[in-house]
């Protein structure tokens, strides 16, 4: 069945199909949260087509609709994880790639085969990398929120008003989960008479038969209206379910119940990337008291997310605060007076905003630095972790961070700073550090393979670190040879064991992705530390190429690190370039090993 649906709806030119088989409301939109990542990794070229297996699916994925070329229904495209098993592996497709279903569900998809129990239960880590692994996309990479429609806003406006609501005084209360049976309408019940006596006007979503709750008006929403009709409300109560998926991005005040600590641990809002801006407890039906959900829910009670297994035990003890709190107008009397009065402090600044806030962005660039500067004139320590799921911190050099290197920092949500006590390297995992390079020996990346460092880069806990080298973004996963570079801007840190003082020379032996006459060359740039050392034309060749630069001083003095950036002006996968492959990776160039020597 699923491959005569896929030979009915397959069109004649290349594209990108997403199915949306088996997946959850909530499941469909965080995955369509990466569409824009998608785009901008693999691509703009081809179109991306959106097939939903029912009419609901679509309406969550309209959200999306300009990421997408077109959103569909194909019932037909629905099976087990067998069965996509099976139909790879008759038609002879891949899993990924232009041309081929690529099954959006992550249970379902096969590139996660075995890693759900690993990821989500044994590691206590969110969906997000096993998303990105399905769509191939780097691990900095995050959600976006869906475009502002203003045909939608108006349309959600008018059902709001159908619907009796006064703007930004009336509470919607979704108190049902598909994926969740427990009864928890005597809380909402309570609730619902608590805020009427305060003033607000109160409704209930439903769909089908469920019953609304008593003294509230109903009102059916659909998903494509929700974002738009929660911000004219005002305030929106919902049983975790894929309706908190889908108002994440709305600008209003977001109650969000959880029925047990596992549920908000591995499924939070936060642990997604979708917002930080819910409150997020958990009410036990059955256990906790209907009166303690109204005084938890009115009172504004948020629990927080518990941390993966051996960070806090990682970290030293910590002062926290918000970054929402901070004063960045007298910043030096803040550092020097409320906090870092002995070596053996650390700050942990929390909830930093999200990239996405253009304003807010600014704003924090600047706080950034300004912190960076200060920490490193004091000897301390600059950490940084990247979203909900990752499970390292990383050192940042305030350099690194002026030169506008770290473009990821737009993704940071929690940083640190560390004094001298612990900034001399005795620093416990989770912090990202690794071995530093050795001058004057070939390091392989091939040799990582199957290493602990190998096993968390396939489970998105860090970057592959492997001898000195950090490979931080846009790489694939090791192959008996080496490692391909999968991006038009691909990453590579390199640890100096010394701050240098002095120009490096860097030796590498790489392969390119020229096979045909499509692109008989490879052409590429490699800037380190924000300053180009190298341009280069490879063509294809049966054994690899050496090639060399120079780091200069002026771009290492001082620095304990270097930053390589490889760029790529044009690049086609193997798929793309007709050479009998079904690999659909932008494959550029292929590290064998690299050497660095000091001059």
């Amino acid at each position: 069945m699923i491959a005569a649906e896929w030979a009915r709806i397959k069109q004649a030119e290349p594209a990108w199909y997403w199915i949306c088989d088996a997946a959850h409301y909530g499941d469909l939109y965080q995955v369509c949260a990466f569409a824009a990542a998608f785009r901008d990794h693999h691509g703009w070229r081809f179109p991306l087509h959106i097939i939903a297996t029912s009419r609901t699916q679509a309406d969550v994925a309209t959200l999306f609709g300009r990421c997408f070329d077109s959103v569909s229904v194909a019932p037909g495209l629905q099976g087990s994880a067998d069965d996509w098993r099976q139909f790879y592996a008759q038609s002879a497709l891949p899993a990924f790639g232009l041309d081929t279903p690529i099954v959006i569900f992550p249970v379902l998809n096969p590139a996660n085969a075995g890693m759900w129990d690993f990821v989500i239960d044994d590691n206590a880590m969110s969906v997000l990398p096993l998303i990105r692994r399905m769509l191939v996309l780097p691990s900095h990479v995050a959600p976006s929120p869906p475009p502002l429609d203003a045909d939608r806003q108006l349309r959600a406006e008018a059902l709001c008003v159908q619907a009796g609501m006064v703007r930004g005084r009336s509470v919607v209360l979704c108190p049902y989960a598909r994926s969740d049976q427990a009864d928890a309408t005597a809380g909402f019940t309570l609730l619902a008479r608590a805020l009427q006596r305060a003033g607000y006007t109160v409704l209930t979503s439903v769909a089908g038969d469920e019953r609304v709750i008593e003294g509230t008006a109903p009102v059916k929403i659909p998903f494509s209206l929700l974002p738009d009709l929660a911000e004219y409300a005002g305030w929106i109560v919902a049983l975790r379910s894929g309706v908190a998926d889908v108002v994440s991005s709305a600008v209003c005040r977001k109650s969000i119940i959880y029925q047990s600590f596992h549920t908000l641990r591995n499924w939070s809002l936060a642990a997604l990337g979708l917002c930080r801006d819910a409150q997020e407890l958990v009410f036990r039906s059955g256990l906790d008291a209907p009166e303690d959900f109204v005084n938890a829910v009115t009172g504004g009670v948020s629990h927080a997310r518990p941390e993966r297994p051996g960070i806090s035990e990682a970290l030293p003890p910590a002062r926290s605060v918000r970054f929402s709190d901070l004063n960045f107008l007298n910043l030096s009397e803040f550092l020097r007076v409320k906090w870092f009065r002995g070596n053996n402090v650390v700050l942990r600044i929390s909830d930093v905003p999200s990239r996405r806030h253009e304003q807010a962005w600014r704003s924090r660039q600047a706080a950034i630095a300004a912190l960076i500067q200060r920490a490193a004139a004091k000897g301390w320590q600059f950490l940084a972790c990247g979203d909900g799921s990752t499970a390292y911190y990383e050192p940042i050099e305030a350099a690194a961070l002026s030169d506008g290197q770290y473009y990821w920092a737009g993704f940071w949500h929690s940083l640190l700073i560390v004094g001298r006590r612990f900034a001399d390297g005795k620093l416990p995992e989770p912090v990202l550090a690794g071995a530093c390079i050795a001058y004057g020996v070939d390091v392989r990346p091939a040799e990582a393979l199957g290493s602990r460092a190998h096993r968390d880069r396939l489970a998105g806990l860090s970057p592959l670190c492997h001898g000195g080298l950090q490979f931080l973004d846009g790489w694939s996963d090791l192959e008996g040879w080496g490692i391909w570079s999968v991006s038009c801007l691909s990453t590579l840190k390199l640890l100096l064991p010394a701050p240098a003082a002095g120009p490096i020379a860097v030796q590498l032996a790489v392969t390119v992705a020229a096979f045909s006459a499509k692109m008989p060359v490879m052409a590429f740039a490699v800037t380190a530390n924000a300053m180009e050392v190298g341009r280069f034309e490879l063509g294809g060749a049966p054994e690899p190429h050496g090639i060399e630069f120079l780091v200069p001083r002026q771009a290492v003095q001082g620095r304990c690190s270097i930053l390589l950036q490889f760029r790529f002006p044009n690049i086609l996968s193997p798929l793309q370039q007709g050479v009998g492959s079904s690999d659909s990776r932008t494959i550029g160039l292929g590290l064998h090993r690299l050497r660095m020597d000091p001059r």
